[in-house]
């Protein structure tokens, strides 16, 4: 699917939509993943076409033509295209209380939605964790994320042969200090063509179920057996790269360095590289995704207006978002201080 800035973009919220206003647990529930993670916000979903497992051709190399003349011949050639099969995970928790604390409150719907904010929070966290760091080889019960599949500087040595223009889509900060790095990800999003959200064609709500059990027996850290409440929350999703040329990470981002307006600097042009390096921008929606320590720095620079790079401009439907040559800048509490230095 290109991207289309005029239509509908198939995120959970819009998925769900309809949905939510029969069961207020999952609009709740959505709304959370929403406020509390910007990727939610932008990344579009669509049903694995294989059950649990979406499979999907990579491209390979561009092939070349053949200039003929009439009455000759042309050797056929074929892309290289590899299959990939991107598989979702499954996270699951359930929000208890007591009946009567409940109703005490004078209104136990409300309560009970207060108390859900914690886990479907928990379960958000997780989920957008598992986006960039899931890694089955370490974990088989986790779907594979952003980061193992571009652990490498330059470009991966896993991936077919494609035309890069050039560009590298792993990125040096030159950071040094273990254990003490970060990442800024440019994300190209778009179904079929980028980076794009997938969940079991059985499962409903891209994913996301929440199934109020009502009052029911729950037991205490004894055994005893007393009245309550309870949610089930279930969210079976993954993620998938259809073009990995439209994923661009920039790491060895070292957050105890001092960010000086040089080091701003340095990092806008590792980002402007960034974009250069995605083969077509207007195919995807592209995004920057940053942890809350960088994000914060890059803020205060182009408040500062110290960096006319950086700039405040309303951005699919968003007023004055924080960009960088009109490309979204935002923030994602998942992403990590304490990633390990990447290397060739």
């Amino acid at each position: 699917m290109a991207y289309d800035p005029t239509g509908d973009w198939p995120t959970i919220a819009m998925i769900t939509k309809e949905t939510g206003k029969d069961n207020k647990f999952l609009a709740n529930a959505v709304e959370l993943f929403n406020q509390t993670n910007d990727l939610y916000e932008d990344l579009p979903f669509t049903q694995c076409n294989d059950g649990s497992v979406h499979t999907h051709i990579m491209d390979g190399n561009i092939p070349s033509g053949t200039w003929r003349r009439v009455n000759e011949g042309i050797r056929p050639t074929t892309s290289g295209s590899l299959q990939v099969s991107d598989t979702v995970g499954l996270l699951e928790n359930r929000a208890e209380c007591d009946l009567v604390l409940a109703k005490k409150s004078g209104d136990v719907a409300m309560f009970r939605h207060r108390q859900d904010r914690r886990i479907t929070e928990g379960l958000n966290q997780q989920v957008a964790a598992t986006y960039f760091y899931g890694d089955p080889r370490t974990d088989p019960k986790k779907f594979y994320g952003m980061s193992p599949r571009y652990d490498v500087l330059g470009n991966p040595s896993d991936k077919p042969s494609a035309n890069t223009f050039g560009m590298s889509h792993v990125l040096d900060a030159g950071g040094s200090s273990a254990d003490s790095q970060s990442s800024i990800w440019l994300l190209g999003l778009g179904v079929d063509i980028g980076v794009f959200g997938i969940y079991p064609n059985t499962a409903p709500n891209a994913g996301i179920e929440a199934d109020d059990l009502g009052e029911i027996d729950l037991r205490d850290a004894e055994g005893k057996v007393f009245r309550g409440y309870a949610t089930h929350y279930r969210v079976q999703q993954g993620i998938a790269v259809s073009d990995w040329r439209y994923v661009v990470r920039i790491a060895n981002i070292e957050y105890t360095a001092a960010m000086d307006e040089a080091a701003i600097n340095k990092m806008c042009d590792l980002m402007i590289d960034a974009t250069m390096a995605l083969p077509n921008l207007k195919l995807v929606r592209p995004v920057f995704y940053m942890n809350r320590t960088i994000h914060a720095r890059l803020l205060k620079m182009a408040t500062r207006k110290q960096n006319m790079l950086l700039g405040f401009s309303d951005i699919y439907g968003v007023k004055n978002q924080l960009n960088i040559s009109n490309i979204p800048i935002k923030r994602c509490d998942a992403l990590l201080n304490t990633e390990a230095v990447i290397t060739s």
